[in-house]
């Protein structure tokens, strides 16, 4: 899934497979980080590492590769997050992207760095340090797959096939993988893993904590800004960045053996990537902390201080957010996405009334803690966000910390709406657009049950979700991903899963007809019979 970063470089473009379905990927191979110690408590915990591979080349040309990462990867040029990925997936299918990025390339060295975590399996998950449930984990750690070239302007290229435009969101070298022969060996440099020089380091920066409101969504990150920015200044050998590993190659096993990683391409468009901002600032409540006053966009906590600001986005959002930041050495920062306010009940629950009355109540949910190391910075977690409400609450030491009124990158699937109601009463109106945001929130890379816990896709919620699409318009891809997903759910005795990816197999035998309604309904609102002779046996 590529981020669509709208209005500003780089620009990233999706393209498909040859009509043939046959990827050549010559001797591509996995590449992986060295195995990192797990958690005390677990046998396998979250592993987070950077792969780099340094690139002599540059000014105008293109990259074009297929990318995929055991269990996700966020793709940066020369610093700038351009891409993030793989989609979910099962043990039988592994996604890969297929990117493409005019750049901006530098003029001489470029910098080709990507961040991947992997999750663990359900079954070595210890006391806090867990990953979604959405996850089909496994032992292998961090792994990385790429196959491609850069190529400079005016070398022969492979015609692009199916491109999405467009996409705006991020020793010797032989011939390219799996695209065609440029005009000679020279032009055009390999990125391909297992045949360039790409290298490895272990990303301590990140610790993984769980949350009490975050166990189906997964731990979330405590990030140490000292030790990435060390990583981001390290150099080669000891302590810094080694040659990776090369583990299993693509090449199709002549004796049937099934790959570790099964691999299929994603079929999907580029999720978007759209700038916003916070609509407002929450007053302080009387027993809160200070509040940060943001002057010019710009606030300053003094010196051995706690203050607190709560920024409302208006609507629900899933989004990457952006703090940028300056000095607050031994600073900790803790940012807390909620639906709404709430009050605790009797049971410790959490218990939401009207979710924008910050008189009644406070934010929980989950959390992000970001450990400043001094100087510029920009923060922003691995993975998307989803949030209403933000509360951001800063300690410091001996520096005092400058912050930037935080921003975000919205994304989602890029659903077009083609239709509109109209109505005398106000209330059909907004009922409409209400309808409409709680399906754009519900449709990520697969149909969502609930965006800011789950993040599960369920047969009756997605039979819904797909219902109301045919309705706005015609978009039918994530629709016939969500049955092929299902199909690939099925159980040795017949049932398919009332829910998938997951990396928890669930059974709940009266969900699975709305599986076979998703087909009817499908036929019925595109003639399309040719689902039925496909998921005949199923």
């Amino acid at each position: 899934m590529a981020r669509m970063h709208a209005g500003h470089e780089p620009i990233v473009r999706t393209w498909s497979e040859p009509p043939d379905g046959t990827p050549d990927w010559c001797d591509a191979c996995w590449i992986a980080a060295p195995p990192q110690p797990a958690p005390a408590g677990t046998r396998l915990g979250i592993e987070t590492a950077w792969f780099r591979l340094r690139m002599p080349c540059g000014g105008a040309g293109t990259l074009r590769i297929r990318i995929s990462a055991n269990t996700r990867f966020k793709l940066f040029l020369n610093g700038k997050p351009i891409a993030a990925g793989p989609r979910k997936g099962d043990a039988a299918r592994h996604f890969y992207s297929l990117l493409e990025t005019d750049g901006p390339f530098l003029d001489g060295e470029n910098d080709l760095r990507i961040q991947v975590v992997s999750f663990p399996p359900r079954e070595a998950w210890g006391e806090g340090n867990i990953g979604p449930s959405w996850a089909v984990g496994n032992a292998a750690g961090p792994c990385l797959l790429v196959a491609g070239a850069w190529y400079p302007v005016g070398a022969a290229q492979p015609a692009p096939v199916g491109v999405t435009q467009p996409a705006s969101v991020g020793a010797a070298q032989p011939a390219p993988v799996g695209v065609a022969q440029p005009a000679s060996a020279e032009d055009a440099f390999d990125v391909t893993t297992g045949r360039a020089a790409w290298e490895t380091m272990a990303d301590d920066a990140i610790t993984w904590k769980l949350f009490p409101q975050s166990f189906w969504h997964g731990a979330l990150e405590v990030s140490d800004g000292a030790r990435a920015a060390a990583i981001r200044a390290s150099g080669d050998g000891e302590n810094g960045w080694k040659p990776a590993l090369v583990r299993w190659p693509v090449a199709p096993s002549p004796y049937g053996v099934v790959p570790v990683f099964p691999l299929v391409p994603d079929p999907l468009p580029p999720m978007r990537d759209e700038p916003g901002s916070f609509h407002r600032i929450l007053p302080a409540r009387a027993d809160d902390l200070p509040q940060m006053a943001f002057m010019e966009g710009v606030a300053v906590v003094p010196a051995r201080s706690r203050m607190q600001v709560e920024l409302d986005a208006k609507v629900l959002r899933t989004a990457w957010p952006q703090l940028e930041m300056h000095g607050g050495a031994g600073s900790r920062i803790v940012i807390r996405y909620a639906e709404g306010y709430a009050r605790t009940g009797a049971d410790g629950r959490p218990e939401k009334g009207i979710r924008d009355d910050w008189t009644c109540g406070e934010l929980a949910g989950h959390e992000d803690v970001c450990l400043p190391a001094g100087g510029l910075d920009v923060y922003e977690p691995f993975w998307f966000r989803v949030f209403r409400f933000v509360r951001i609450e800063v300690e410091t030491a001996d520096e005092p910390l400058t912050l930037r009124m935080p921003v975000f990158r919205e994304t989602g699937y890029p659903l077009a709406v083609g239709s509109a109601i109209t109505s005398s009463a106000d209330w059909v109106a907004l009922t409409f657009e209400i309808n409409v945001r709680t399906l754009q929130r519900c449709m990520q890379e697969t149909h969502v049950d609930c965006p800011y816990y789950e993040q599960m896709q369920y047969t009756l919620d997605t039979r819904l979700q797909i219902l109301f699409t045919h309705v706005l318009g015609s978009d039918v891809r994530l629709a016939r991903l969500a049955m092929e997903d299902y199909h690939a759910s099925l159980m040795p005795e017949g049932m398919i899963q009332s829910r998938c990816p997951s990396g928890d197999p669930q059974v709940i035998p009266p969900f699975a007809p709305a599986w076979i309604q998703m087909l009817e309904d499908h036929w019925l609102q595109t003639g399309d019979a040719e689902v039925f002779r496909r998921y005949r046996s199923t």
